[in-house]
């Protein structure tokens, strides 16, 4: 048979360490919800700057330009949806919310009868066959957030043997 064995017989401490690290490396999920947090509050602070992930303004909706506000915080609820799901494997953020997509890839919204779409623009009301509602890409990541990814995870994987050089210094 090759290969190589390693007995650690009689050190009971170094096996300790040994045990600890191959736990911490099975168990990703504190490390990805860490990261998904970050992802989160990052989107959200884009959200208010109003600007994709790339640092572009987001093309002002119709209701700013009328009522003043913030684009696509009216109510604050597509703001709040936004959320994150960690795993083992990795972790993902985005929003159920109904317009997620359409604000993200943009949209045209044609309508199904030939009384047409009605609804309050820049200029009053308007009765059209169809509206084009531009992206506002809302998620996705910045060179901020690679750098905060790669930080959560360094000091992840750290953890232990940080952990376990306080303790041994002690």
């Amino acid at each position: 048979m090759t290969g190589i064995s390693i007995s650690l017989a009689g050190h009971d401490e170094a096996m300790r360490r040994v045990e600890a690290a191959i736990d911490h490396a099975e168990n990703t999920l504190d490390m990805f919800d860490q990261i998904g947090a970050a992802v989160v509050v990052s989107t959200q602070q884009r959200w208010e700057r109003e600007v994709d992930p790339d640092g572009n303004p987001w093309p002002k909706s119709i209701r700013v330009l009328v009522e003043g506000g913030k684009t696509l915080r009216d109510t604050g609820f597509f703001f709040n949806s936004v959320t994150h799901l960690p795993s083992r494997d990795g972790v993902e953020v985005g929003s159920d919310a109904i317009q997620a997509a359409v604000m993200q890839f943009g949209a045209t919204i044609t309508a199904k009868t030939e009384k047409g779409l009605t609804f309050k623009g820049a200029s009053g009301w308007a009765n059209v066959q169809s509206v084009t509602i531009p992206a506002r890409p809302w998620l996705g990541l910045d060179d901020d957030d690679d750098a905060e990814i790669m930080a959560i995870a360094t000091d992840w994987i750290a953890g232990p043997y940080q952990e376990a050089e306080a303790a041994h210094a002690r």
